[in-house]
């Protein structure tokens, strides 16, 4: 007899997860931001925290990232995504913008 396969699932992705798409200049991650995050969780008139929730403890509010990340080496908002909203297939994007990606509850 064939074995049965249990399908494989994507990782659960939430309104609390890091953006893991890189900001500034396409060279600074939550990764980043985590090693001096009193500091760099300010940045951009604070709008890093919101890029990177969970590293700087965000995870009570469910927003969009509204800093500029990089997608495909294009600089992009989540307003983009909003455009197509089948862009939120993708894990990056809905964990970039949860809102725009109905993840908030």
């Amino acid at each position: 007899s064939v074995p049965s396969v249990e399908p494989t699932s994507s990782p659960t992705v939430t309104s609390c997860d890091d953006s893991p798409l890189n900001m500034f200049k396409n060279d600074k991650t939550c990764e980043w931001v985590g090693k001096n995050e009193k500091k760099r969780c300010e940045k951009e008139k604070g709008e890093v925290k919101y890029h990177c929730r969970s590293t700087c403890g965000q995870c009570g509010i469910c927003v969009d990232s509204t800093v500029k990340f990089f997608w495909k080496d294009k600089k992009k908002k989540c307003k983009w995504v909003f455009r197509k909203i089948k862009r939120c297939k993708k894990n990056d994007l809905k964990m970039t913008c949860p809102k725009t990606c109905g993840l908030c509850d």
